[in-house]
Formats: C-alpha cells, sequence, structure tokens
C-alpha cells in the first residue's frame, strides 16, 4: 500500500470525529479496525473525542492492543471521553 492511501485513511480517522455525525463516529469505529496501526490508532484517538458512550467498549478493546501507539491512544480516549463527559 503507498503512502498516499495510507495517508487518506489516517485523514479520514482525524476527520471522522469532528461533526459527531452518526455517520461520522461509523466511520471512525471503521477505522479503528483498520490494518494499518496508524490509522487505528488515530480512529482510537478521534473517538474519544466524541463524547459517546457507545465507543467505550471499543476503546477499551484497543487499550489492550499489541501495538503501544493503539493502546495509548485508546486510554487516552478512555481518558478524554471522562474528561467531556464528567463520568
Amino acid at each position: 500500500m503507498n503512502q498516499k492511501v495510507r495517508d487518506s485513511r489516517a485523514i479520514a480517522a482525524v476527520l471522522a470525529g469532528h461533526r459527531g455525525a452518526p455517520a461520522a463516529i461509523a466511520l471512525a469505529k471503521s477505522l479503528a479496525g483498520d490494518t494499518d496501526g496508524s490509522v487505528r490508532a488515530q480512529a482510537a484517538f478521534t473517538l474519544g473525542t466524541v463524547g459517546d458512550q457507545a465507543v467505550l467498549p471499543q476503546l477499551a478493546t484497543l487499550a489492550k492492543s499489541g501495538d503501544a501507539d493503539v493502546a495509548a491512544d485508546a486510554a487516552g480516549g478512555i481518558a478524554r471521553h471522562a474528561a467531556l463527559t464528567g463520568r
């Protein structure tokens, strides 16, 4: 896979949660299962910014990932969710 395709998927993961629309959140959730670790990590970060309780199980799974970057972004996402929602 070339760098341009990888970059495009990573950018999509960043943008997915910015509007908070259900379709955008669904895209971020989908990208959290991408084969590229950097895309999964960015999707985990993004999911932590949407303030949707429904993403917590996926973030918890990602936090146990064997990929340190994915796990760190997922754990940070859980912390951001807590800060946003007070839970």
